[in-house]
C-alpha cells in the first residue's frame, strides 16, 4: 500500500475490531461509499497497518489493545505524522470517560450499528472542516 489515496476516496480509514465479523460488515460499508478501509483484528495487524499507510479515520475497539489502550493512543500521537481521527466503540459503560482520556474524537457504545458509525464520521470531518 502507498500513502496516497485514489482522487475518488472519501479518505482511509484503519478499522480495529476485535469482532472480524463486525470489522468485516463496517469494512464492507465504508467501502461501499468510497472510504479506502483496512482492517485489523489483532494489535499486530494494527500496528503493521500504521506503519505501511497514513489513516484519516481510526475505528478503534478497545479490547484489541485490553490495558495498553491508552498507551497506543499515545504512541500515535507522538508518531510525528498528523493524528488521525479516532472513534472508539466499546461494551464498556464508561465508554465517555475512557474515550476522553485516550484523546478520541468520538465515542460509541456497543452494540453500535455501521451507520451510527458512520454518523460519527460525518460529525469529525464536519468538526475539523471548519
Amino acid at each position: 500500500m502507498t500513502n496516497e489515496t485514489d482522487d475518488t476516496a472519501c479518505g482511509n480509514v484503519l478499522v480495529i475490531e476485535g469482532d472480524a465479523e463486525y470489522g468485516r460488515i463496517l469494512s464492507a460499508l465504508l467501502s461501499g461509499i468510497g472510504y479506502e478501509v483496512r482492517l485489523a483484528t489483532r494489535r499486530e495487524m494494527a500496528s503493521a497497518a500504521l506503519e505501511q499507510e497514513i489513516y484519516d479515520f481510526i475505528i478503534l475497539d478497545p479490547s484489541v489493545y485490553g490495558k495498553w489502550t491508552g498507551q497506543f493512543l499515545w504512541t500515535l500521537a507522538g508518531s510525528g505524522s498528523t493524528m488521525a481521527a479516532v472513534i472508539v466503540i466499546s461494551a464498556s459503560t464508561n465508554i465517555e470517560e475512557q474515550a476522553r482520556q485516550l484523546g478520541a474524537g468520538r465515542w460509541l457504545t456497543k452494540p453500535v450499528s455501521p451507520s451510527d458509525v458512520l454518523r460519527a464520521m460525518t460529525h469529525i470531518s464536519r468538526l475539523t472542516a471548519t
